[in-house]
């Protein structure tokens, strides 16, 4: 019973770490060099998503980071098939072009298994317009500010696009 209880009060003492990836991923991860580049970054709970997210038949995993150089926040998508892994956020750019800017804006995320979602669309002028219903062949990941609205991550079978959701 003293063992139980030293061993249960040696586990709560112990800083959480980082979830652990599934070994392929981990292996892409390091082969690639991304922890050179890349921390891991859990700035929303949990720190990496998987499903088939390029659509395969081969579960991807999608990673938290944020760039060592400057910061900035973003995902790594981790591709089981043999495709390459893509970089998404983690810059500068600011424009309605998401998955080229910095994600730190975004607090939660999850993997998004529906069928359909609407996409906000905008004026030429910049401005918010109509919607349009898309419908969805793999899973997405939703990527959102609380309170705020976001969008979602979806591969259009050639690259990740952005969906944009609300303002």
């Amino acid at each position: 019973m003293l063992t139980f209880l030293l061993t249960s009060l040696l586990a709560l003492s112990k800083p959480a770490s980082a979830p652990v990836l599934p070994a392929w991923a981990q292996t892409q991860w390091t082969e690639a060099g991304l922890g050179r580049t890349f921390d891991r970054a859990a700035y929303a709970k949990p720190g990496f998503l998987s499903a088939d997210f390029n659509g395969d038949g081969k579960t991807d995993v999608a990673i938290l980071v944020s760039r060592r150089a400057t910061g900035s926040r973003g995902i790594v998508m981790l591709h089981q098939g043999g495709a390459p892994h893509q970089i998404l956020g983690t810059g500068r750019n600011t424009s309605r072009e998401m998955l080229q800017g910095d994600l730190a804006w975004a607090d939660h995320w999850r993997v998004y298994r529906g069928r359909t979602t609407d996409e906000v669309l905008f004026t030429p002028s910049g401005d918010l317009g109509d919607t349009r219903t898309i419908y969805l062949k793999r899973p997405t990941i939703e990527l959102t500010k609380e309170e705020q609205g976001g969008g979602m991550i979806y591969w259009n079978g050639r690259r990740y696009i952005w969906l944009h959701q609300t303002c």
